[in-house]
């Protein structure tokens, strides 16, 4: 099931793309503030932590991947991290509600 990671880094000079070319594998991601990246994915933060540390740029940085649960949430961030944050909340919805043709397959 499909759920939302935050991903923060400390890198002093890592490129960007280098990082974000890895988040394309996810189903989507938003990078809401320098370093700080939200990953809506069915994987891992384990796994994306051994997809992120395969990076030679990343061998001295901080990383911190974990499961977000965004039942209850309050801050300060751009009207497009937060239309972000209200589609993913909306696919995670629909995708946990059965639809008639599974249930009938019970």
């Amino acid at each position: 099931m499909a759920h939302i990671l935050i991903l923060t880094v400390s890198f002093p000079e890592i490129p960007l793309e280098n990082i974000e070319a890895k988040l394309d594998n996810a189903l989507d991601w938003i990078r809401y503030a320098p370093g700080c990246w939200l990953i809506y994915t069915e994987h891992s933060a384990h796994r994306w932590y051994g997809q992120l540390f395969e990076l030679p740029e990343l061998a001295g940085s901080l990383i911190f991947l974990a499961k977000v649960e965004l039942a209850d949430h309050s801050g300060r961030l751009s009207p497009e991290a937060w239309d972000w944050i209200t589609k993913t909340q909306r696919e995670e919805s629909s995708a946990s509600v059965p639809d008639e043709q599974t249930v009938g397959a019970m």
